[in-house]
């Protein structure tokens, strides 16, 4: 209830109190999460992982633009998104998420799941503000790491054009980009944010 309140204060500010998204230092079974997939059994697979993690609030959602009406009046701490539903596919719903125009919520931490694993989908959901990316199929060891890694992780969300960005993310992405450039060996192929 406290942190709803601090995001309460925050809207009514104007501007965020917080500068770290709402799933950091929360205990894993405590997190208030919402899974977005368009694909039943798919969800049907995380409320059976979810659970057996211990986290007991749970909200599924098969379609974005029905998350985003819930996500307004009630974010969750994170966020599971399918990037390949729509419309609003997942990358879209999260450049909307992110915008500083979703006051309450868009300082909400965010995985994108996926069954491409491009470099250029890492990177697109990485600058559209993702604290995670998974790719399918999902096991339940992988996805346990994911959501233990973001309520671990301390990068702050900053402002950047009337949204909110993860701070340095942008930058390094483009420091990978040139250094894949540079060397003909695969292993830089790895992006480690």
């Amino acid at each position: 209830m406290q942190r709803l309140e601090k995001r309460e204060r925050s809207r009514k500010s104007g501007f965020a109190e917080v500068s770290h998204h709402s799933a950091f230092a929360v205990p894993v079974t405590s997190l208030d999460l919402m899974v977005i997939d368009d694909s039943d059994s798919m969800r049907r697979l995380y409320r059976t992982c979810l659970t057996t993690f211990g986290i007991t609030n749970l909200r599924m959602f098969d379609s974005a633009q029905t998350a985003l009406s819930e996500i307004e009046n009630y974010p969750p701490d994170l966020i599971i998104v399918d990037w390949r539903m729509g419309p609003p596919n997942g990358l879209d719903f999260l450049r909307r998420l992110r915008s500083s125009d979703m006051t309450m919520a868009c300082l909400t931490a965010a995985i994108m799941v996926t069954g491409h694993a491009s470099e250029s989908f890492v990177m697109s959901a990485m600058r559209a503000g993702a604290q995670q990316f998974l790719v399918k199929p999902v096991s339940p060891r992988l996805l346990f790491e994911r959501i233990d890694w973001v309520t671990s992780d301390a990068r702050e969300l900053v402002k950047v054009g009337g949204r909110y960005v993860i701070d340095g993310v942008d930058e390094r992405l483009k420091w990978h980009e040139r250094s894949v450039a540079k060397s003909p060996e695969p292993s830089l192929d790895v992006i480690e944010i």
